[in-house]
């Protein structure tokens, strides 16, 4: 079949590059790049994913106050609220008295 069409510049010279490799006419070129494009198998589309989800009613726990669940259960643990003063942060002259490096 013989038709007439216009070509992108781009294209134009995908196909020239691809003629002057191959060493083919460029009506095989055009013809193994169309039928490639127009025979490429698309990929089935995927199903979504859905998180299935179920009501576990009210909780039984009053979950403002999970500090004290451990004691619930293990008695012989001594839990107290976290203070935040008990938080001990690392010395910025560390690394340099461990290396002895000048300003420590």
């Amino acid at each position: 079949m013989r038709t007439t069409g216009t070509l992108d510049p781009d294209v134009e010279a995908l196909l020239r590059r691809t003629v002057r490799e191959r060493g083919e006419p460029f009506k095989v070129v055009l013809n193994d790049a169309l039928r490639g494009g127009l025979c490429r198998r698309r990929p089935a589309p995927v199903a979504l994913f859905r998180q299935r989800t179920f009501d576990m009613g009210r909780p039984q726990l009053d979950l403002t106050r999970l500090w004290r669940l451990p004691t619930r259960w293990r008695p012989d643990l001594d839990c107290q609220a976290p203070r935040s003063a008990a938080v001990k942060l690392p010395d910025a002259n560390a690394r340099a008295r461990q290396f002895g490096e000048p300003g420590a």
